[in-house]
């Protein structure tokens, strides 16, 4: 099977956990970070250059389908998706409308059919830019799609069956650029672009709960992650009880961030990044109380965890190809991790 055809059915199966047990959860997030990694190991260097693709998420059939690999995508200009709202419907066919680099409009052309369904475009207005995509897929493919934008919600559109998926980017002014995935008949699967600005990588996220505190960087952005530190329980009922890490900001400075949640509940374990590797696979559960579980991979294929006992809804953040983790956000109470995000950037050629 293809590279991405695995990623995919592995992506699919990981996002419903509760349904599986520990050991199987450990094997199939492997697989998934196994397959992120292989693609290409870069230097991490001056890393806020170009845009990052996060995903994708669906089924493993259809061909690769993404833009041309000199193009750097700027902002979205309008998408269209053909999609049938009844039972066993999906979407059957989508495209957009992108401004690169030059500043011209590009088109992706019809991945999937719009001969089936029925088409709706949609048009940004001026400062108008999407910050969220969700919907399902399941074994044959994206069966609906979201569009959250600063300014209102699209769909969905489709006929929703199978595990969900969920991109997150409404904190700061991080904002989808353009998409790729895997096309046949319909849409099979879909990731996005997220630019990464020069000193201000792109926040992915955050999943979680809604209570406690916001938890942020100030004004000194990251760009190399350098250690991360957790305190958890893997036992029943256990979870993430407290979170900090150090990062190098622009200017080589290192600072250290946390901790976020209790500084005495659970086992306390900390794990150190070197300048020949990175962070390029985060993932990790969580219920209404907050996160339950976190695992991490870096580019020398080395894993971190689970930390925590994963129940809950899961989530990933694939970065296969030139993504690396440089920071993190999120939420957090006195006892314990409530949301958690995760700031990312391109790696330099």
């Amino acid at each position: 099977m293809h590279m991405w055809g695995t990623l995919m059915v592995a992506l699919d199966t990981i996002r419903n956990p509760p349904q599986a047990s520990y050991t199987h959860y450990l094997d199939l997030v492997g697989s998934i970070e196994q397959l992120a990694r292989s693609s290409n190991k870069k230097s991490l260097g001056r890393i806020m250059v170009d845009s990052v693709k996060v995903g994708p998420w669906g089924a493993a059939s259809g061909q690769p389908c993404d833009i041309n690999s000199c193009s750097s995508p700027q902002r979205l200009v309008s998408i269209s998706i053909c999609s049938n709202e009844t039972p066993g419907g999906c979407i059957n066919g989508f495209s957009f409308t992108y401004v690169d680099q030059t500043g011209r409009a590009i088109s992706s052309g019809t991945w999937g059919t719009n001969f089936i369904g029925c088409v709706t475009t949609i048009k940004m207005n001026p400062g108008e830019h999407v910050n969220h995509v969700s919907g399902m897929a399941n074994n044959r493919g994206v069966t609906s799609l979201k569009l959250g934008t600063n300014q209102t919600e699209h769909g969905p559109y489709g006929w929703p069956s199978g595990p969900e998926f969920s991109v997150p980017l409404r904190q700061g002014k991080s904002e989808v650029a353009a998409f790729f995935g895997h096309s046949g008949d319909s849409l099979k699967a879909l990731g996005v672009y997220v630019p990464g600005r020069k000193g201000s990588p792109a926040k992915v996220g955050p999943w979680g709960g809604h209570a406690g505190s916001s938890r942020d960087l100030g004004s000194n952005m990251p760009e190399r992650l350098q250690s991360i530190s957790i305190r958890s329980s893997e036992r029943s009922g256990g979870r993430i009880y407290g979170f900090s890490y150090a990062y190098l900001d622009q200017n080589g400075q290192r600072i250290h961030v946390g901790p976020w949640g209790s500084k005495t509940k659970g086992q306390k374990r900390e794990f150190t990044m070197n300048e020949d590797n990175y962070i390029n696979f985060v993932s990790g559960t969580y219920d209404e109380y907050g996160i339950t579980s976190l695992k991490f991979v870096n580019s020398d294929e080395e894993v971190y965890g689970p930390f925590g006992c994963p129940t809950g809804t899961a989530f990933s953040v694939p970065m296969p190809e030139n993504g690396a983790a440089v920071g993190f956000f999120g939420r957090a109470g006195a006892d314990g991790l409530v949301g958690f995000g995760a700031y990312v950037a391109p790696l330099e050629e």
